[in-house]
């Protein structure tokens, strides 16, 4: 039964609100770092918030500065992927990441780090406290996926009917990328390196395609590296059969090749090579049991027990998720397996990955929705059927996404356009990528064919996250020193 509709319920801004009207629109100001973010450190931080020039918005700012002598002049603007993440610059524990980060990839600039609107620490940061708490516990139902998309979206129209004053106008990657070319200005820089992640790098494409800033000249773009590509006209609700039998596919052929998912299948009883139809067979005979016969796993959510109910739509979900990461690779094949016996405890490491993910405090779920609504063509009904048609056994958990998406009833923004090539631009793409695939990365080689396209074998999602040896190639693409990033996943 959905809660009544009370205060609980509407959209709530995160905690010390900062009024738009503190500071005149599109202001820098410094202000104090988190608590404990100098310790055994030298002053290398720099914080900050920016205050957009709409006036709604207050942004927060890191600028990690190198001090050693080897400086060079340009800094790096890392762009997360999201679009509904922050960029994890909170609190002390999280720059220090960003330390190891920098001191890892070699990095000898400035790193800059923003939370873009409604993520992380900016304000306000909208938060549908009735969704995440529906997100949560109906993790511990077993509803058909139709009734729990249903049941969502009762919840999140109870939130936008008594929040009047959230906008989703006011977000999309080209407001984005204004803010952020303001932010550059207004900071005095001439010239940055910009480096985006999935979300990330179609914002960077945004940015280089942004107009000036006011009377004012914005910075130059030195050089461009694109980690899983994610590029104008791709994506969004209409894509995502295809994109979820993609991946799926991709999943059954990565496994063939990688050692772990090879030793995990042996662990099930079979003596042959891995046969990626067998594979998809066992999981659609995984799905259909736990239609059947739903299970019962444990896992930790902020720390605390929670039981799940895992039917069919929700193992999929988690096989989707791991399919990201190579290392959560072999778990699918466990867990499968652990299906078909009962087993708890391979199912609930696998659903562990999903339900912090699902769950997790870093993704404002509002921010994702409607910046993915401003973004992406919504398309027609019967061609987002069309697609389902093309994947048959997909069809139980595609049917009835169309009527309840969102977009629909929010407005879209202007189409997105590819830019014209920054003078240096690295392309990189994991062939077993899930969700922004290889295939995109090619397709935005074409266009560009002075880029510089690297396919990392074996791997999924986020190459720089994934491999370590890719990210040691920052520092010397960035200063000149190198070309293009080498395919390092055999060395």
């Amino acid at each position: 039964m959905l809660p009544s509709a009370n205060r609980s319920n509407t959209l709530s801004s995160s905690p010390n609100r900062l009024s738009a009207s503190a500071s005149p629109p599109a202001s820098w100001r410094q202000r104090p770092c988190p608590e404990g973010a100098f310790d055994s450190h030298p002053a290398d931080l720099t914080c900050g918030e920016w205050h957009t020039s709409d006036g709604r918005f207050t942004l927060s700012v890191v600028i990690l500065r190198y001090l050693q002598n080897d400086k060079q002049a340009t800094p790096l603007l890392y762009l997360q992927g999201g679009p509904g993440a922050g960029a994890g610059i909170g609190d002390k524990r999280s720059l220090q990441r960003w330390r190891d980060w920098r001191d890892f990839s070699g990095l000898r600039r400035d790193l800059i780090l923003v939370d873009r609107r409604g993520t992380g620490g900016s304000q306000p940061r909208q938060i549908c406290e009735a969704y995440e708490r529906f997100s949560r516990e109906v993790l511990g139902r077993n509803l058909e996926l139709q009734q729990e998309w249903r049941e969502a979206q009762q919840v999140l129209d109870t939130c936008l009917a008594a929040a009047p004053g959230f906008n989703p106008a006011d977000y999309g990657t080209l407001i984005s990328a204004a803010d952020i070319q303001q932010l550059g200005v207004a900071l005095g820089i001439a010239r940055w390196h910009v480096l985006g992640v999935s979300y990330g790098s179609r914002l960077a494409l945004a940015l280089a395609s942004a107009p000036k800033a006011g009377s004012e000249t914005r910075p130059a773009v030195a050089s461009m590296v694109l980690d899983s590509v994610y590029p104008p006209g791709e994506g969004g609700l209409i894509d995502w059969p295809d994109t979820l039998a993609r991946a799926l596919d991709g999943f059954y052929r990565a496994c063939v090749d990688d050692a772990d998912c090879v030793q995990a299948w042996r662990e099930q009883g079979f003596s042959a090579a891995i046969d990626p139809s067998q594979l998809q067979a066992k999981l659609f005979a995984s799905l259909a049991l736990l239609r059947r016969a739903p299970m019962r796993v444990d896992v930790q959510v902020a720390g605390l027990p929670r039981r799940v109910v895992v039917n069919d739509h929700r193992l999929l979900a988690a096989v989707f998720a791991a399919s990201y990461h190579r290392h959560r690779w072999s778990d699918v094949i466990r867990a499968l397996g652990a299906v078909e016996q009962r087993e708890r405890a391979p199912l609930a490491r696998l659903m562990q990955l999903f339900v912090s993910q699902a769950l997790s405090d870093s993704i404002t779920s509002f921010t994702f929705m409607a910046v993915d609504c401003r973004d992406n063509r919504l398309g027609r009904e019967q061609e987002f059927e069309a697609a389902v048609a093309r994947h048959p056994l997909l069809a139980p958990f595609l049917k009835g996404m169309w009527q309840g998406q969102i977009c629909q009833r929010w407005p879209q923004g202007a189409p997105l356009e590819l830019p014209a090539p920054p003078a240096r631009v690295a392309l990189l793409a994991g062939k077993f990528d899930p969700i922004t695939p290889v295939a995109w990365a090619r397709e935005l080689h074409r266009h560009w064919p002075a880029s510089k396209l690297t396919e990392f074998g074996g791997i999924g999602h986020h190459v720089l996250g994934s491999k370590s040896c890719a990210l040691a190639q920052l520092e010397d693409y960035l200063s000149g020193q190198r070309q293009r990033f080498d395919d390092c996943t055999e060395h």
